[in-house]
């Protein structure tokens, strides 16, 4: 019973910070190993990668665009298979929830003009395909 109100009580949103979802392929990495970014916020990612990590592990996330870099340590909240193979050379595909720790400001400013530039870009297409 909880559990329902939970779910139709939309001011309990776990959520702090509103989370993008490109329109296009952003490439990042976790460690060494290649991810892909399947949504953004300033506060964290959920992505899919090649390489397994732990929850609750500290994992350092590099994300570019265009000639923009945003790099920071992050905590793994949560990580789990997706799909048996589907990665490069057979690998297993994961996703992840990540969730960025001790951001430097610089680089807060660069995820934060990335995001505007992605709300724009969910604002535009939104309203193409609306008209």
């Amino acid at each position: 019973m909880r559990l329902a109100q939970l779910h139709s009580n939309p001011g309990e949103e776990r959520r702090q910070t509103p989370r993008y979802r490109p329109e296009i392929i952003l490439s990042a990495s976790i460690g060494r190993h290649e991810a892909i970014v399947a949504d953004l916020s300033i506060a964290g990612a959920r992505v899919y990668h090649f390489a397994a990590v732990r929850r609750g592990e500290a994992v350092r996330f590099t994300m570019r665009f265009g000639e923009r870099v945003f790099s920071s340590m992050a905590r793994v909240l949560a990580s789990s298979v997706q799909a048996l193979g589907s990665g490069p050379g057979g690998a297993l595909t994961y996703k992840s929830r990540l969730q960025f720790i001790d951001v430097d400001p610089k680089e807060q400013a660069t995820l934060a003009a990335l995001l505007v530039h992605l709300q724009e870009q969910y604002s535009r297409a939104s309203a193409t395909s609306a008209s």
